[in-house]
């Protein structure tokens, strides 16, 4: 309201409508929650339907997510034991039976020879895949096949516990559509509250609303005109910038919504303030530029001189800088006055020209 009133932002008539446009608004929002579908929802810690769908989705997503990793895991294990039964299977097969061993206890010469190697080479096939004995790979196999049992049943509790909560809540977002789809009429809460504000019924109190908010939306179509009389003070507008934007963050909904209809209309008072300072200036430039009379002259340049200089310290203050345009409109007079003593000094030349050309009686010299 400050910087409303600091800077005479709007018509006071539109900004009385929008009060008693948010004024009706709370009394909406309170009826509203006096619905059985609200009451019901807030018996659960939930303030609306929102809050309940955003803790399902969330819930969906973890259980997503914690499957894709169980399912992860177990393929990896099970890929991990496929690995530890084929060494297993190619230990057994570079081995000599038992039979074998009996019968090489008992023979000597080249078949005991043979019998030795087929060990060795059985033993050399572990070494190749980083382990030191077929025991080894067996307890790594035990060892394996009991993590996978722990994370399958860990996988599945889990999941059950979910499958649990989401089933509560999709059961409470149930009976709270129900209670939506079922329920027409007022209770009886919602119409005593209705009458303590001033209206017989939701449908009177819903009218009023769309109408403040048709006559806020035909007044906005009508452009507002600002009236500008002196300069604006700069530092005032650059810090009520800052303020809104930051106003705009907060979690209270009236004062953001507060922040950000008072924050557009400070940007457009600036951007019309910008644009009657270029109108300003074109209009003492172009004045001085065809007039004749050196004292009418002299005054309008004095005047030219304190319209570029507000200009040009607006600098100073970059937000409010930014809502005029600033750099823009500098950039553009710097080009208009270079092109002026442009032709300024081509019309020197033409002068200093004929003079010469008078002086010489007529004559040039080639």
């Amino acid at each position: 309201d400050c910087i409303q009133t600091t800077f005479n932002l709007q018509d006071k008539d539109v900004y009385l409508i929008k009060q008693e446009l948010k004024n009706l608004e709370e009394i909406k929002k309170g009826c509203n929650n006096l619905h059985p579908a609200r009451i019901f929802l807030r018996k659960h810690n939930y303030s609306d339907i929102i809050m309940l769908n955003g803790e399902i989705e969330e819930l969906k997503t973890k259980q997503k997510g914690a499957l894709q990793v169980a399912e992860t895991e177990q393929h990896d294990m099970k890929y991990t034991l496929e690995n530890l039964n084929s060494i297993v299977r190619e230990y057994m097969n570079l081995s000599p039976s038992e039979t074998d061993r009996g019968v090489a206890g008992e023979l000597s010469g080249m078949l005991g020879r043979t019998l030795h190697g087929k060990s060795t080479q059985a033993e050399s096939s572990l070494k190749t895949v980083g382990y030191s004995s077929i025991d080894v790979v067996c307890e790594k196999i035990a060892e394996t096949e009991k993590s996978y049992r722990n994370k399958l049943q860990w996988s599945t509790k889990q999941n059950e516990e979910l499958s649990i909560s989401l089933s509560r809540l999709e059961s409470i977002k149930e009976e709270h559509d129900s209670l939506l789809a079922t329920r027409n009429l007022v209770s009886s809460e919602e119409i005593s509250f209705l009458r303590e504000k001033g209206f017989n019924s939701y449908e009177l109190l819903d009218e009023n609303i769309q109408e403040k908010t048709r006559i806020i939306g035909e007044r906005g179509k009508n452009k507002q005109s600002f009236h500008f009389s002196d300069r604006i003070d700069a530092s005032t507008a650059n810090n009520a910038l800052v303020y809104l934007s930051q106003c705009e963050k907060v979690d209270h909904h009236c004062v953001k919504e507060s922040a950000a209809d008072t924050h557009e209309i400070l940007k457009k008072y600036l951007s019309e303030y910008g644009n009657f300072l270029n109108q300003e200036i074109s209009k003492k430039f172009n004045y001085i530029i065809s007039i004749d009379a050196e004292g009418g002259r002299f005054q309008h340049s004095q005047d030219l001189e304190m319209r570029l200089q507000e200009l040009s310290s607006l600098s100073r203050f970059p937000h409010v800088f930014e809502c005029i345009d600033g750099l823009v409109k500098v950039k553009d007079w710097h080009r208009e006055f270079l092109e002026y003593h442009r032709i300024l000094g081509g019309k020197m030349k033409e002068y200093e020209d004929d003079k010469r050309y008078r002086d010489s009686g007529g004559t040039t010299d080639f």
